[in-house]
């Protein structure tokens, strides 16, 4: 008998941030997979799904329009799982109803605890939310997974989290990325939509535009490299912005590189290969990441990486990016500026990006994951 999977799937509503692509990444793989199982999207408003999962008859999607979407999790999800007779729920996005009107197993991923580490960086209403709410979700689930060693370790220090109800799955990089054949349209050439038409090289920086992603220092370090540097490559910010008062336009014109700058809001899954493809260098000065998907996107592309040494991101890129502090403009733009000038540092991180982007795969990261909201290796 098909066993019968819940899995939230608010992340699909609208642009997908790092969640919705995580989901969505999962959701493909799942897909291809040959599990006698039924998989149920629950959303409270439509959703982009895989075309592969609409083809496909294991896969049933469950919508109605309905706000709050936290009412609609808490009280909506709950019928849903007792009409549809789950077996199992899957929550990739912290949270899980917390009324079970029957036994099941529920499985939820806890990315990171930015709100206990920089609760300055997030908007009131969900530092409110996952302040009170994370630790009641962690306490009725019956498995929690994140994304690297270093969330492990916040969710037993901060939430008290056991290790037997704790497993770390490692995501990976987009397996739709990779470096764009010379006759695919990519940036600046004629074949390409208007937004990613940016003639010559440039520097690249991508995330959610929102405090913790630090981009203004991105800007800032932009600003200290030497004017021909700055004439030679162009800096170029992708990312929607989440927070009102932040404006990358106003962070151009602060620091006097309005010429050489510019930022794109939502851009399509083939415009952000094209950036990614098309820069000389991808720079990642995050605060707190409890994973980092761009950073394993870039390297996917080909692009050397410069990021973080702080939070997950040296346990992701590994030996394969030039670590940064993330505190520091200057030690940015110093490390910006040496991958600039250096044709055989490049080549090398490369190489060894190549070489981490191997390790880590959806196809792993799915087959990890279904075991484990399945229960089929349970210790």
């Amino acid at each position: 008998m098909s066993r019968r999977v819940a899995i939230e799937c608010r992340a699909l509503v609208g642009p997908r941030a790092g969640i919705g692509r995580y989901l969505y990444r999962l959701l493909e793989e799942f897909a291809d997979r040959k599990e006698d199982v039924t998989y149920y999207l629950y959303a409270p408003r439509p959703i982009e799904v895989p075309e592969r999962c609409l083809a496909d008859p294991r896969f049933v999607v469950r919508m109605v329009h309905f706000r709050p979407a936290l009412l609609w999790l808490h009280v909506v999800v709950p019928l849903w799982i007792a009409q549809d007779r789950i077996d199992f729920f899957f929550g990739p996005n912290y949270a899980a109803p917390l009324l079970r009107l029957h036994g099941y197993r529920s499985v939820i991923t806890i990315h990171d605890a930015v709100y206990a580490r920089f609760p300055e960086t997030m908007l009131l209403k969900t530092l409110l939310h996952n302040r009170f709410m994370i630790p009641l979700y962690c306490r009725n689930a019956d498995l929690l997974l994140t994304d690297s060693h270093f969330s492990a370790q916040e969710l037993r220090e901060i939430i008290g989290v056991d290790d037997d109800k704790l497993r770390v799955v490692h995501l990976a990089g987009d397996n739709h990325f990779g470096m764009l054949a010379d006759s695919a349209p990519a940036v600046g050439q004629a074949g390409a939509t208007a937004q990613t038409r940016v003639i010559g090289r440039y520097i690249l920086t991508v995330g959610t535009v929102e405090p913790r992603k630090n981009m203004e220092s991105v800007v800032a370090a932009y600003a200290m490299l030497p004017a021909a540097l700055r004439d030679a490559y162009s800096l170029v910010i992708v990312g929607r912005a989440l927070w009102g008062g932040l404006n990358p336009q106003e962070w151009f014109e602060k620091y006097g590189v309005t010429g050489n700058a510019i930022h794109f809001d939502d851009v399509s899954d083939r415009e952000l290969q094209g950036f990614f493809s098309q820069a000389t260098v991808f720079v990642f000065p995050s605060l707190y990441e409890g994973f980092g998907l761009p950073v394993v996107e870039a390297m996917s592309c080909g692009v050397p990486v410069i990021c973080s040494y702080t939070s997950s991101l040296a346990e992701v890129a590994g030996d394969a990016a030039l670590l940064c502090d993330p505190t520091s403009s200057r030690d940015l733009s110093t490390k910006v500026e040496l991958v600039l000038q250096d044709a055989s540092l490049r080549d090398t991180l490369t190489a060894l990006g190549a070489r981490r982007v191997a390790e880590l795969t959806w196809a792993r990261t799915a087959a990890e994951t279904l075991r484990w909201v399945l229960g089929d290796d349970r210790d």
